[in-house]
């Protein structure tokens, strides 16, 4: 082999190697700092009532199946050291496990978990041992998205996880999972409120932490949530001109406390000015493999359906939030 092209191939190695070890070495350094608003992946995550797609019926085989995984569930338990238990759990966790139809469209409604069916599900996961450990990880938080605060226990394994002192890794990335307990827990409604001042305390905008703080806060009636967050939208907007996208995490920070909002109702109207002003602007997207691209804050029209009165009234006059066919933002 020519000395040229071996010193070619050698450089070449080496300038890979450099590449791949900077992309590591800022990863760690972004841990090392502390600084997860570097590693934001799938932020924004968005609660069951502003989910794009509405659940429907099951089908009689969804049903069958279902009451088979109840079986497995009762019989055994839903921990990791119970291989069966465990795949129950992820059965109901996730709806489109559950789906028997439409399984490559991924815009295709789900299966709802009938109202009976969930109390019988919590009933077997809690004496299963599922919401035992000290904290979770993702299968029995989803679980508990889908069928709420149902018993105690579920409640207080849900909370110690959303205010766990440190970090709860979900994958390669990392990704911690509490702020998702959080909003899991503000789901719940008025059960968050024993946590609604240890929240309020720890609202902010510099992570999903933070404003996972903001959606417990607020769903959890405190006195000063509903303004705190008003302020917090109105800066984040503030910090991008009016006729530039805003940045993908400054998005997903407004998103979360947008769902924070939400989580109020109606009673969020007087302080929903910042995502009316929200839904005349653009947003970044993810577009594999295309990169980023900007598109309108579709996923923001349920939200402001959710409060209702003007906001919602702003929401209809949006072509995006008018069930015309629309990318939804990444």
């Amino acid at each position: 082999m020519p000395k040229v092209l071996i010193a070619f191939l050698v450089m070449l190695a080496f300038a890979g190697g450099w590449i791949a070890d900077d992309a590591v070495s800022r990863h760690l350094a972004a841990e090392a700092a502390g600084n997860r608003r570097l590693l934001d992946p799938g932020g924004a995550r968005t609660p069951l009532w502003a989910q794009t797609t509405p659940c429907r019926a099951p089908t009689v085989e969804e049903r069958a199946q279902d009451r088979t995984a109840l079986e497995v569930l009762r019989n055994f338990r839903g921990r990791p050291v119970g291989l069966l238990g465990w795949g129950a759990v992820e059965h109901f966790a996730q709806p489109w496990r559950r789906a028997r139809s439409d399984l490559l469209d991924r815009h295709a409604p789900r299966p709802c978990l009938e109202a009976e069916l969930q109390q019988a599900v919590a009933e077997a996961a809690v004496r299963g041992g599922v919401f035992d450990s000290p904290w979770l990880f993702e299968p029995p938080i989803a679980l508990a998205q889908q069928i709420g605060p149902t018993h105690p226990q579920i409640v207080q394994s849900i909370a110690r996880t959303a205010f766990a002192a440190d970090p709860i890794p979900s994958d390669g990335l990392r990704t911690d999972l509490r702020p998702y307990a959080r909003l899991v827990l503000a789901e719940f409604g008025p059960a968050a409120r024993p946590f609604g001042r240890q929240a309020f305390a720890q609202i902010s905008a510099l992570d999903s932490m933070g404003t996972g703080a903001a959606q417990v806060a607020v769903a959890a009636g405190h006195p000063g949530a509903l303004e705190r967050v008003r302020q917090l939208m109105t800066d984040l907007l503030a910090q991008t001109p009016p006729d530039k996208p805003i940045p993908l995490l400054g998005r997903n920070r407004l998103y979360e406390l947008a769902f924070a909002l939400g989580m109020a109702g109606p009673a969020a109207e007087p302080y929903a000015g910042p995502l009316v002003q929200l839904l005349d602007r653009k947003v970044q997207s993810l577009a594999p493999p295309f990169g980023i691209i900007e598109l309108p804050p579709t996923r923001m029209c349920a939200v402001a359906t959710q409060i209702g009165g003007a906001s919602a009234a702003a929401a209809a006059r949006r072509p995006f939030c008018r069930g015309e066919q629309q990318p939804l933002e990444q």
